[in-house]
């Protein structure tokens, strides 16, 4: 019988993907925040902060749209990292991205999932040229 390990993840983003290679492969590297449990005595939800390695074209092609604060969900295998520092023991969640669903904008006030040349150097364009007439008979449904 075969073994499954695949994971789903929903969360936000705690910085900007970084891009990068491995061999001749890109990555986008990321850390998503995952909210879960019961509010503690502040309010407060606990959070467990869940590496992610996306790899491929799709790396590439995702990187620009996976910034701070962006929402996401993402499958793939799961795997604990577990390493030592400072005499301490500490151990990592990590998926490898099979796939990843951009949810939404970022917790700011304007939202939006912009590339990063966009967010970073103004507003992206939107276009408002859609209207709806109620009297046509063509209407979105």
């Amino acid at each position: 019988m075969a073994n499954i390990n695949k994971g789903e993840f929903l969360g936000r983003l705690g910085q900007d993907a970084k891009l990068g290679t491995t061999g001749k492969t890109p990555v986008a590297n990321f850390n998503i925040a995952n909210n879960y449990g019961r509010k503690d005595a502040e309010g407060k939800y606990p959070v467990q902060w869940i590496k992610c390695a996306l790899f491929g074209p799709r790396a590439e092609s995702l990187a620009q749209y996976l910034v701070t604060g962006t929402q996401v969900i993402v499958w793939g295998p799961v795997e604990l990292e577990t390493y030592e520092k400072d005499g301490k023991s500490f151990t990592n969640l990590k998926v490898t991205v099979d796939d990843i669903q951009l949810i939404g904008g970022d917790k700011s006030a304007e939202g939006g999932s912009a590339p990063k040349a966009a967010a970073k150097g103004g507003k992206p364009k939107v276009s408002n040229e859609f209207s709806f007439d109620d009297d046509d008979e063509n209407g979105p449904f």
